[in-house]
């Protein structure tokens, strides 16, 4: 979910039939099963869904799945009040919060928590229909995101409870009820393809449900709707190099878990070209660390559990490789127990591909470049500023960067916020402050910032990346050149048109502290070529910390220049630095190292004198 008023409704009118979906009587239940629902109950017990919650509550730390279902045993939960913010009102009828209680009786089968689950369900559908948002056009029940989750819920809670003496049976014809209710109500909605990842999860789900009730005389016209919406999706939904149009990792890897869980049930779908593009794509913007960079509305995504899955759908040499670098065997054995077949056989004995990644990479039709050597990497945002359903989850910043070396986060940004409530979201994570990019002092970014990319080029020890943008009323170009042969570097050059005064960002986890000649936060270094004034901030973040990531305070480094130029190196770990030149001929000194960079030329040389490369670079 985003906040922020839709200019025009976002889904169809008001469709939701007051007995087709809202309120299915039991007769009427049995005819839209094809049988009466005990027998369906019966039939669940003992099947084995995508994905398998037996399995995946093993995955989950025992006690703490203990503890979250124990605190929903005293629950009363307000389903109709606002108080807890507009998005979470949402969120609270997604229902993903009474997970803990359907894993804890997969692990203890102890009847407490499904007499729990069935409360909570039950009152959440006795208040249902009083609940109202503020959202125009935009039922807080019934609508896209809220009908796929319901069933992502749902579908495994009426396999883990088909025997479940705690859950009544009027309680489990509510549940199927919802489930066919919401497939009814998305087979209408989703009719003709509509961009974004609403329609993506909404359909694949639906495809999903089609073949979990497969004697419903509704399947297969869901079938039908769900398939043709998927495809839609996979030809329109994701660029040329697999990147999700919302150019948000979060949101990438929410679409993608979507069309997993379909090509589970309808395997031809692994097959579209763009399947294989969008793992691809999560491989070349994770960092060596094996996390991608919040960028956008993004939390930092760790994507090797979901590549895993993606493997066994498709398999991938690269792909095996980088999940069996982040993950230990036990771990892969344990989430591939999750996925129908035989998955760890068939992972065993796959092909590994565990070549290096390219030195530099341009995702032109997602908008970044990246750049690698060995454990250090760059990612830079060259794209566009997308629209979406509601508000844009794309941020107010381009040309922006984040840096990682060693397995840990040097420059990050701020990505998504823990909820879209966030009094923070607008004024912070969203704006140009919580970026590492250059802002016009007193102006105000657009939109419509129509960045183009100039040059991007590798010659193997040097890479160059140059691009402008129209973001503010000055022109704003940035030219990044990238040393990777070690020890690297970056050197980034920056200039607004007109001299207008400016100022250049940069945020880290740790503080900055004055060294000579420049600012260092940790193992990163920052040399501007003149002597600039700085100033220094902090705001919230969030941070990889292994396989997890924290909200935590970022630190800001701002240096500013009354000229509208900047000419910084940049380097990623610890020794004396300097930077000395006019703009066309630079001296990099790194750790003894003298590199000179000048037009279409680099050249290192020891302390000593001696000639260690040269290359010619793009200009």
């Amino acid at each position: 979910m985003t906040v922020g008023l839709a200019a025009a409704p976002v889904e169809l009118p008001d469709h939701v039939h007051p007995t087709r979906m809202r309120h299915i009587s039991d007769a009427e239940l049995t005819t839209a099963l094809g049988r009466a629902p005990h027998q369906v109950r019966a039939a669940l017990d003992g099947y084995r869904p995508v994905w398998d919650p037996a399995a995946e509550a093993t995955l989950l730390d025992r006690a703490t799945v203990l503890a979250e279902a124990a605190r929903l045993a005293d629950r009363h939960v307000d389903f109709v009040s606002p108080v807890a913010g507009r998005s979470s009102l949402y969120g609270l009828h997604y229902l993903r919060w009474l997970m803990p209680l359907l894993h804890a009786y997969e692990l203890t089968a102890d009847e407490r928590h499904a007499v729990v689950f069935g409360r909570l369900f039950d009152d959440w559908y006795d208040a249902r229909d009083q609940v109202a948002g503020d959202w125009p056009g935009l039922d807080v029940v019934w609508y896209s995101m809220g009908v796929w989750a319901r069933a992502t819920v749902l579908v495994p809670a009426l396999v883990t409870f088909a025997d479940a003496a705690g859950i009544s049976d009027p309680t489990y014809a509510r549940m199927l009820k919802t489930v066919v209710g919401g497939a009814r109500w998305a087979a209408e909605e989703h009719a003709t393809y509509r961009p974004g990842n609403w329609q993506l999860v909404c359909a694949a789900e639906l495809l999903h449900v089609a073949a979990f009730l497969p004697t419903a005389p509704e399947a297969a016209q869901w079938a039908e709707i769900g398939r043709a919406r998927t495809v839609e999706h996979l030809d329109h939904g994701f660029g040329a190099d697999g990147g999700h149009r919302e150019r948000s990792p979060s949101y990438h890897i929410l679409c993608v878990d979507a069309l997993q869980r379909a090509a589970a049930v309808c395997r031809l779908l692994a097959e579209h070209p763009r399947f294989a593009a969008m793992h691809r794509w999560l491989l070349a913007m994770a960092t060596p660390g094996g996390w991608l960079p919040a960028w956008q509305d993004s939390a930092v995504v760790h994507p090797a559990v979901i590549l895993l899955r993606g493997h066994h759908f498709r398999p991938d040499p690269q792909v095996a490789a980088a999940v069996r670098r982040w993950l230990p065997a036990d771990r892969i054995a344990a989430e591939l127990a999750v996925l129908p077949g035989d998955p760890v056989g068939e992972f065993a004995a796959a092909p590994t591909d565990d070549g290096p990644m390219p030195g530099a990479q341009l995702l032109s039709a997602s908008g970044y470049a990246v750049f690698r050597a060995a454990d250090v990497f760059m990612a830079v945002n060259v794209g566009e500023y997308v629209e979406h359903e509601l508000e844009s989850h794309s941020h107010l910043a381009v040309t922006d960067f984040v840096i990682a070396a060693g397995g840990a986060p040097l420059a990050v940004e701020a990505g998504g916020p823990r909820s879209y409530d966030d009094p923070d979201y607008q004024d912070w994570y969203r704006s140009p402050a919580a970026h590492n990019m250059v802002t016009v002092d007193g102006a105000m970014m657009t939109t419509d910032r129509r960045c183009v990319v100039d040059l991007f080029a590798d010659v193997g020890d040097v890479s160059v990346l140059a691009a402008h943008h129209d973001g503010y009323r000055q022109r704003v170009d940035r030219r990044i050149t990238f040393v990777a042969r070690q020890p690297v570097y970056w050197l980034i050059q920056d200039e607004v048109a007109d001299r207008v005064p400016a100022t250049w960002s940069i945020l880290a986890p740790m503080p900055w502290r004055r060294v000579a000649g420049g600012w260092r936060s940790g193992a990163l270094g920052v040399y501007p070529a003149v002597d600039l004034s700085a100033s220094f901030d902090s705001g919230p973040g969030v941070v990889p910390n292994g396989t997890t990531a924290t909200y935590t305070r970022l630190h800001a480094l701002r240096l500013h220049a009354p000229t509208g130029r900047f000419d910084v190196l940049v380097v990623p770990t610890p020794g004396e630095c300097h930077l000395t030149g006019d703009g066309d001929d630079w001296r990099v000194v790194v750790d003894g190292i003298v590199d000179t960079l000048g037009v279409g030329r680099w050249e290192r040389r020891t302390g000593a004198g001696a000639l260690v490369a040269t290359a010619e670079v793009p200009t």
